[in-house]
């Protein structure tokens, strides 16, 4: 492993570009087992971010974000430390034609000003084909000590998932702990291949299975653990039900940076506890 390999996660830190919420909290999901911290960019480096331009090309939007954010993380931040942008795109079979995928990358405005009675009639002067993939779209910033000669300081994981668009719309509330299983996005309509039902009502095991998100960012941290970047952790697997009383729950109290969120990683790593942060909750409840 090289010194800057090492460097680059020497704080265990992992750091998203995303102003959303609800992205930040999926991609934390996904990342548990690891030994590093997945922070948001607002809440370390203040001014990076990146401009997303409306453009309908997949690869040349993810081009020129990753652009953007890698000038203002080199101004603001180090080029020492990881980032990673991700950008979500969905293919409907039967308005896509001509190399053009609607609403491709352009789904998150798509969804502003699409009804279901809408998109149901166009699907069905199509002749009916309700066949879709939703893509997701990792771009990873690499250091020095992860750059190959002659290629960019970016590296893109894929991950996709089949499935058809519902013919009957839903209704049920946004899942209060999985808040990305929610019933605003695009997967409220979107039920995945062997299943009866949109990803966004399937029991959470199920929906990890299926989950497109969850498989680029594995992908990325497939790729930083071959690199020697990050490690899993190991987790003590000796019984410890003579220690903690399972049917109780334990609220930790204490001023900021008191170690309360410490405290509870260390309860999920070590003992299997879930651990809710009752800020990240207030914000989704209010």
């Amino acid at each position: 492993i090289t010194t800057l390999v090492k460097l680059c996660m020497e704080n265990k830190r992992l750091t998203f570009v995303t102003s959303n919420n609800v992205k930040l909290a999926h991609a934390r999901h996904i990342c548990k087992g690891y030994d590093f911290e997945l922070t948001q960019h607002k809440k370390v480096f203040y001014g990076v971010g990146y401009d997303e331009p409306r453009i309908t090309d997949r690869d040349s939007l993810l081009k020129s974000s990753i652009e953007d954010a890698i000038k203002r993380w080199k101004r603001y931040a180090s080029e020492n430390q990881l980032f990673f942008i991700e950008d979500t795109s969905v293919v409907i079979d039967a308005l896509s034609e001509d190399g053009k995928e609607v609403p491709g990358v352009d789904v998150k405005y798509w969804m502003q000003n699409k009804t279901f009675a809408e998109l149901d009639a166009q699907l069905r002067e199509c002749g009916n084909n309700r066949n879709v993939t939703v893509h997701s779209h990792v771009v990873l910033f690499l250091t020095k000590g992860l750059q190959s000669d002659g290629e960019p300081p970016y590296k893109i994981f894929h991950g996709y998932t089949h499935g058809r668009i519902v013919e009957n719309e839903h209704q049920f509330e946004t899942n209060i702990l999985y808040p990305w299983l929610d019933n605003k996005s695009f997967n409220k309509w979107f039920i995945p291949d062997g299943y009866n039902k949109p990803i966004s009502m399937l029991d959470i095991d199920d929906a990890n299975e299926v989950d497109f998100r969850r498989k680029s960012i594995q992908e990325m941290l497939k790729f930083l653990e071959t690199s020697g970047a990050i490690q899993k952790i190991r987790i003590d697997s000796t019984p410890i039900q003579s220690e903690f009383n399972f049917q109780k729950s334990y609220i930790i109290c204490g001023q900021t940076c008191a170690g309360k969120s410490t405290a509870g990683q260390y309860f999920l790593e070590k003992y299997g506890y879930y651990h809710i942060e009752a800020s990240d909750f207030m914000t989704l409840a209010y």
